[in-house]
């Protein structure tokens, strides 16, 4: 009998599901937070938009959403705000990989730049600009553009990991 593709399926959103989990550990657990001159990488971002270009619009609208609300709990910012933003930029990225990308790391690096720029530029224009606190550009500099320099460095990891279990789960292995 031959297994249904729904099967296969499943399984690889399993793994994109167990992934974010560990990097929701590595994100948010004191001790094990990957940290470069104090600040951390987005690696919930960065995942993804890795399952955007890999899984295209839906998927990654949908792991964009997810994503979120585990950012959403993990932080103290106002709820839905990490949700809705990384749905909308997983969907946005996932449009984007299937119209004009291909899947390789240049594409990956390009996608993950962009979006990480973007989301950084966001959180600071909201929780740093319109809150008016002090000297705003020295923070997105200190705080910001480092963290986004390190989530671009830490997409070339997450890509292999990402394709390697990607390509594991593409042949219809029954579960």
């Amino acid at each position: 009998m031959a297994p249904t593709k729904g099967r296969v399926g499943n399984a690889r959103f399993v793994v994109h599901g167990l992934f974010m989990l560990v990097l929701v550990f590595l994100r948010f657990t004191p001790g094990f937070t990957l940290l470069l001159f104090g600040q951390p990488a987005e690696l919930l971002l960065c995942l993804t938009l890795m399952i955007a270009l890999y899984e295209h619009d839906t998927a990654g609208a949908v792991a964009g959403f997810s994503a979120g609300i585990l950012m959403d709990l993990c932080t103290g910012v106002v709820p839905g705000f990490h949700a809705g933003l990384f749905m909308l930029m997983g969907g946005f990225a996932g449009y984007v990989s299937r119209q004009y990308l291909t899947n390789n790391l240049i594409s990956a690096l390009l996608l993950t730049a962009a979006g990480t720029f973007l989301y950084k530029l966001i959180h600071w224009l909201c929780f740093w600009v319109i809150l008016g606190i002090e000297r705003p550009f020295y923070h997105f500099f200190r705080h910001h553009m480092i963290s986004f320099l390190f989530t671009v460095l830490l997409t070339v990891p997450a890509y292999f990991i990402v394709r390697f279990y990607r390509k594991r789960f593409r042949t219809r292995i029954p579960l």
